[in-house]
Formats: structure tokens, sequence, C-alpha cells
């Protein structure tokens, strides 16, 4: 049965000259095609919900080496260190306590902005009470010396490339931060979220290279340019976040017509998580192309971790992990983008990193303040009906058995207090099938 949502619910005006029969065949059609996506699910595991010893096609998961979600104390101890080491800097780059900035800003595409601070969820107009930069800069225990900046919105691919320091798609972004009175020289800190696509290199990528791993290869390559192009031309950088992008309901042969072909469809996005996942881990073993400690040699690149993981069950299943779920009611009639429900989901989890994690919490934060805790995402704006996914594939463990991650991790532990809140009922929550966006505005404005 098809379900009319809000995108079916209007016209063009050209459409009043058609018959009433016709008029709705028009819409039905139109219906189709916006619902059509729920049914594509693929459940892949999540790159967190691998645990040691389990592996995808034969490749190990968990975020970081052994199959953890928690970062070698090593590489942990140093991005402490450097968080620590970032203080407020004048336009020249200078430390200045009194009237410097500690700028904090994207770099991304259009699945990024909108949750980082224009709010822009296509038909459904924009809302900026739902992100990142209005929910943080309402907390009264951020530094207020912290400045959380935005750029200008550049697709990849053509002439604009994330992997050259002197692209337009940089330039862009210190047009941005020229408007808001800030200079590249006080970057000391960035939130790296890219999809990924056969678009993304800007030329299509051969069948071969549509696979995993060697999608995750390209990927991989990709981002660590992009990492290394980001401390050449923001030469104060110190510490990149990177997040790859949740699950997508585009479908993969474009048959609906609502993707744009070569565009961020699954497997890919789920295997983008290898492709940082290894890039990290290229790091934390040593890679002098990605070096950040000047004691070691030359520095090509800031300190990097992983910002929050998005990817989860298309279905609605939560993960294990922390029991973050993902629906078609969290991206709007395109199958890829957020909506203002899917935008809050991903604002509460990266709030939740940069007021809980010790390499975010020296400079994100006055000194000494503990945070109130993140209010639980609200409930989707849409409700569609999907066929029943197809079975999950079976994780393969090494140990003969599948594993939940270590009690013990830090992060986890601070991520299911979050997602524990999302599950207790509240007196104010309305149907589980609609939000108004007055009622998303209220979630967002208490923060």
């Amino acid at each position: 049965m098809i379900v009319l949502n809000r995108a079916c619910a209007s016209a063009d005006i050209s459409l009043v000259r058609m018959t009433v029969s016709a008029l709705i065949a028009v819409l039905f059609a139109s219906c189709a095609l916006a619902t059509d996506y729920c049914s594509n699910i693929q459940n892949l595991p999540p790159l967190v919900d691998l645990g040691p010893g389990q592996t995808y096609q034969g490749y190990e998961g968990g975020l970081y080496p052994g199959g953890s979600n928690v970062g070698p104390a090593a590489h942990d101890a140093a991005g402490r260190k450097i968080a620590q080491s970032i203080v407020p800097l004048d336009a020249n780059g200078n430390p200045d306590h009194v009237n410097g900035k500690i700028v904090y800003t994207i770099q991304s595409l259009s699945n990024g902005y909108p949750m980082w601070h224009n709010g822009d969820a296509g038909i459904y107009g924009a809302d900026t009470s739902v992100t990142f930069m209005t929910r943080a800069n309402a907390d009264p225990a951020k530094n207020p010396r912290l400045f959380i900046a935005h750029g200008f919105e550049y697709q990849l691919g053509g002439e604009r490339d994330a992997s050259d320091p002197n692209n337009t798609f940089y330039q862009s972004i210190d047009v941005g931060l020229q408007q808001q009175g800030l200079t590249p020289q006080q970057v000391q800190v960035i939130y790296l979220f890219f999809p990924f696509s056969t678009t993304t290199l800007g030329v299509p990528a051969p069948p071969e290279n549509q696979t995993f791993p060697n999608d995750a290869r390209i990927g991989q390559s990709y981002i660590k340019e992009a990492v290394r192009a980001s401390k050449t031309h923001f030469p104060n950088l110190k510490i990149i976040y990177v997040s790859t992008k949740g699950y997508a309901y585009a479908l993969p042969d474009y048959s609906n017509g609502i993707a744009v072909p070569g565009g961020p469809v699954e497997p890919w996005n789920h295997d983008m998580g290898w492709a940082v996942k290894w890039m990290i881990e290229s790091q934390i073993n040593g890679d002098p192309s990605l070096n950040y400690d000047p004691a070691r040699g030359a520095v090509n690149a800031p300190w990097i971790s992983w910002g929050p993981y998005f990817w989860t069950y298309g279905d609605g299943t939560p993960r294990a992990y922390d029991g973050f779920s993902w629906n078609c009611g969290d991206v709007y009639d395109d199958g890829i983008h957020l909506n203002h429900s899917g935008m809050y989901k991903e604002v509460s989890l990266l709030l939740a990193q940069m007021t809980s994690d010790p390499t975010a919490t020296p400079w994100f934060l006055r000194s000494g303040e503990v945070p109130p805790p993140v209010e639980p995402p609200p409930v989707v704006e849409e409700s569609h009906q999907a066929t029943p996914p197809p079975a999950r594939p079976r994780i393969m463990s090494t140990a003969g058995s599948s594993r939940r991650h270590e009690a013990g991790e830090r992060r986890a532990r601070q991520v299911r207090r979050v997602w524990a809140m999302s599950l207790a009922p509240r007196a104010s929550r309305q149907s589980r099938t609609s939000l108004p966006s007055t009622a998303i505005r209220a979630s967002g404005a208490a923060l």
C-alpha cells in the first residue's frame, strides 16, 4: 500500500488544468517514486558491531585496530595532549587569550552542511534549531572562546577537489570564514564528513572498484589526501574528526529515478567505514605521510580520530554497540539527504562526543564544566511503509561465535547512556509516525 506523505500532498500549479483522474494518477505515481526507496534495505553489519575476531568479507571490524571501538592508549594520549595545547588564536594564528578564537569548522558536502548550520531539509524547509551550531552554542558549558564556524557548500568532482589545498573547495571555505570574521590561520579543529560515490573522485570509477574492498581502498586514499590537504591549507590545524555517511536508501540501479547516477548509495556508504578505519590505522602505525608529531619528523597531517559513526541497519533495527537506529523516515524523499529527524539524531551523537571525549573537552567546554546530558532525538517526521528487509547476513567470527564489544569501552558507555534516554517514554512525545515542525523546534531550542 502506498502511503502519502507531505511530499506527496502538494502538486504544481500547472496540474490544476488536469482532469481529476489524471491528477490522482500523477500524485500516486510520484508518491510511489518517493516511497520505493524504503524497500531498498541492505542489512550489512555496522563496523562498530564487529568485535574482536569478527570480520566482514575477511576484514577486521571495529573502529580501531584489534576489532576495538576505542583507540589505542598511545594514540589517545597523544590526542589528549594535543587537545590541551589548543588555545585561542588571533587572525594571524598567534596565541591571544583575550580576543583570540578557537575555530572549529566542517568540511563536507550536502550531507553535512544542513545538520551543521543551515537546517535545510529540502521539501520540509529549513529549521536551524536542530543544527549542531545552534544546539552547541546554546550550551552554557561551551567554551566562550570557541567559534563554531561554517564554510560554503561545494560539491566535489570536476574542478572541486578536497585533495588539493589550493582548490576551489578550500577557497570557498575561506570565503565563508571571512564572512564570519575569521581566517584560515585560526582553524585548529575540523569535522570531516564526506559521503562516497563513484563521482567523488571526479570521474566514474570502473566496475571492479565499486565493490568491497576496492571501493574502501579508493576511499581511504582520497580521504587521506583530503586530510593532508587540510593541514596544508589550515597551517594551525591540530585535530580532525572523521565521520562517514549514514544509511542511504536511493536505489543503486536508479530505476526509481531518485538518485543521480554514481551517487552515494549502498553499499558504498557502508564500505566507507573501512576506508576511514584503515586511514586512521595507518596514522597509528606510523605512516610518515600522516605524521602529526614534530618529534618524529615533518608534520604532514593533524591528529586523526573518529567522529560519530552513523551507519547502521536501514530497517530501524538498533545496532548492538549503542542502540542507535535509523530508518527511511530519517531522510527526505531523495532517499539520501537528511530530514530534521535525521539531523537531530546525528547532531545528538556529535554533541555527545564533543562534551565527553577527552580529546575534545579541553577546548570545547569551559574549564571545569560538566555539560548537561544531551536530549534524545525526536521521533521521525515521516512514516514510510517498506517491504520486509532481507535476512541479515551472518557475521563471521574467527573465534567461532559472535561477541559484543568489551563492556569497559569508554565511549560506548557514554553513547549508550544517551540512547537509553531516547528509549525512555516521554510524556510530551507525540505519535511515532509524525512530528510537527513546531515540536522539532521546541525540542532543539530546549538545548
